[in-house]
C-alpha cells in the first residue's frame, strides 16, 4: 500500500496495481529533462498538450521511484496495452499527488522556538 505522505501513489494500469513515487530529486530531474516546471507539465496534460513521449517519461520516473523493476520497453508496452486515455489518467493522478504531497525524508522543516 502506498504511503501518500511520502509522495507514493498506487495506480492501476492494464489490470495491475503499481506503486509510484516522485520525490524532490526526481521532480527536479523531470523538470530539467522536460524543460518546464511540473506545474506547467500538469497544465499541458490538462489542456491535452502533453506529448506521449513526455507522458511515458513521467510514468517511467514515477514507476521506477516506486520500486518497480520495469524496463523502458515494459513501460511503453504497459502504456500501449492500457490505452492512452488510461495512461493519461494515471499520470494526471501521479502529477497531482506530487504537487499536493511531499516526502517525509526530504527537507522536513523543523519548528522554530522563539
Amino acid at each position: 500500500m502506498a504511503n501518500t505522505i511520502r509522495g507514493e501513489l498506487d495506480i492501476e494500469l492494464n489490470g495491475s496495481t503499481y506503486k509510484t513515487k516522485l520525490n524532490l530529486n526526481s521532480i527536479m530531474v523531470l523538470e530539467r529533462n522536460l524543460g518546464r516546471s511540473l506545474i506547467k507539465t500538469t497544465q499541458d496534460l490538462t489542456n491535452g498538450d502533453l506529448p506521449l513521449s513526455e507522458l511515458i517519461q513521467v510514468l517511467q520516473t514515477a514507476l521506477k521511484g516506486g520500486g518497480n523493476e520495469l524496463s523502458d520497453a515494459d513501460i511503453k508496452k504497459l502504456v500501449w496495452d492500457a490505452g492512452y486515455v488510461n495512461a493519461l489518467g494515471a499520470v494526471a493522478n501521479i502529477l497531482t499527488n506530487s504537487l499536493m504531497g511531499g516526502d517525509e525524508d526530504e527537507g522536513k522543516p523543523e519548528a522554530v522556538n522563539q
